[in-house]
């Protein structure tokens, strides 16, 4: 029995031997890498490759699917709870408007009718861009309060 007992023990410190070596050789050699946009890379960030073929808004440049939980707290509060997955965002909107970035969007494969991809707004939010009052996470802030007033204005509708 003693030997069936340390067998299993080896075995499971090999396993976790393996699953460790595994995660680490990605800190080394990754399996995934976010290098393909121009625009990013140029300003010393990293953003994944753009596909116009995945962008299911061709003819404008707001992406945002939202789901809208409203929930009956009692009979005089109900609460609203919105989570927003923010795939492309109004460029103009958010200052995203050089001709440095627009020329790099255009040599990653987006037109003017195309918003600013999520990696470009991470990739600049903390900068304030020229002309601009606020960085660009504090912008993105704004607009989205406003447009959530604005829906709230009009029911949603």
């Amino acid at each position: 029995m003693t030997v069936n007992k340390v067998t299993s023990q080896k075995s499971s410190k090999m396993m976790i031997l393996l699953i460790q070596s595994v995660l680490l050789l990605q800190i080394f050699a990754p399996f995934a890498s976010a290098s393909g946009m121009t625009t990013c890379s140029n300003s010393g960030g990293a953003c994944d490759d753009y596909n116009s073929a995945h962008d299911e808004t061709p003819d404008q440049q707001d992406w945002v699917n939202g789901t809208y939980d409203f929930k009956l707290q009692d009979t005089s509060n109900i609460r609203l709870d919105l989570t927003w997955a923010i795939h492309e965002f109004d460029r103009s909107a958010l200052g995203l408007t050089s001709p440095s970035i627009d020329a790099a969007l255009a040599a990653d494969g987006l037109d003017s009718d195309d918003g600013a991809p999520a990696d470009l707004i991470r990739n600049y939010f903390d900068q304030q861009l020229p002309g601009m009052s606020t960085n660009v996470s504090n912008k993105l802030i704004l607009e989205v309060s406003s447009a959530l007033e604005s829906s709230l204005e009009s029911g949603f509708g």
